[in-house]
């Protein structure tokens, strides 16, 4: 059985993927793919997109680092 691949979510302001987020411009989450979290520690500060640095606040309301990817459904 091959492991699941999971997807990062994506950025509500500019749609790329976020494969790493930005705590106040300095501390980054990378989001792994085997467990579909983010690995980092976790800070109740501001997290920004790379990209367009979009504060990402109400989409990862939990923090970075509380966050879970969804199983993908398999039809």
């Amino acid at each position: 059985m091959v492991p699941q691949k999971f997807e990062p979510p994506k950025c509500r302001g500019c749609g790329k993927p976020l494969e790493a987020v930005y705590e106040n411009e300095c501390w980054t989450y990378i989001f792994d793919e085997e467990t579909g979290t983010y690995k980092g520690d976790l800070v109740d500060i501001d997290i920004l997109c790379p990209d367009c640095h979009m504060c990402l606040r109400n989409q990862l309301p939990e923090g970075a680092c509380n966050y879970q990817a969804e199983a993908s459904k398999q039809t």
